[in-house]
């Protein structure tokens, strides 16, 4: 039997990097299973019914996805794609599917099915819980990019006032996040969405130091 368990080793450092181990119930050294992936491992750290795998979701840059590794090591699996929001999240008893709550950007998030056996594939929309929705006019969002000073890429989400022209200068509001720990994302963002309606553009970037961004 296996004990799993999301490790920080400075408990100083409130920012580091925490990673997911796995010891043996009886005793023994620790195993990093996460010790290659780029930035904080082990939210809503998930045993698979098979105890053959551990799930969990991480912060990838704009966007949150479920990733996988087996309990033995090795090679890390990416099971969500695309510019979505994926968070909580629970596994089915036979480990074929998992229920997860989805954010597209558009909307606020609904309960979505996943087919655990594909890159994101087998996706099932659940729940409609804000079909209003439907009858709102939505900005546009969406990532941008850019060189820092020392080359470092930077990135950020930049929502476009409604009815948009390309090329015609309008005012822009510049909503930047503390820490630097911490990061701005891609999901539903019902401010952003009001001031584009009343005419504004909104730039939310992720200076150096973000979630989601490894630990340079």
């Amino acid at each position: 039997a296996w004990i799993a368990y999301v490790h920080q080793p400075d408990p100083k450092v409130w920012a580091g990097k925490s990673d997911i181990l796995v010891i043996a119930a009886a005793g023994g050294s620790p195993k990093n299973l996460t010790a290659e992936f780029r930035d904080s491992a082990g939210a809503g750290v998930k045993w698979s019914p098979d105890g053959k795998n551990l799930y969990w979701h991480s912060q990838e840059g704009l966007f949150h996805h479920i990733f996988r590794v087996p309990a033995s090591g090795g090679k890390i699996a990416h099971i969500t794609e695309g510019n979505r929001m994926h968070n909580d999240f629970d596994l089915a008893r036979d480990g074929n599917k998992a229920v997860v709550l989805a954010d597209p950007g558009t909307a606020p998030a609904d309960v979505w099915s996943l087919d655990l056996n594909g890159s994101g594939g087998g996706r099932n929309r659940i729940s409609n819980a804000n079909p209003q929705m439907d009858e709102f006019a939505i900005a546009k969002a969406e990532p941008v990019r850019w060189k820092g000073p020392d080359d470092l890429d930077v990135e950020g989400l930049l929502t476009y006032p409604l009815d948009y022209t390309p090329g015609k200068k309008v005012p822009l509001i510049l909503n930047i996040h503390g820490g630097p720990y911490g990061a701005h994302s891609g999901r539903f963002d019902s401010r952003a969405q009001i001031f584009a309606a009343n005419g504004y553009a909104v730039l939310a970037p992720n200076p150096r130091g973000s979630t989601g961004y490894g630990m340079k």
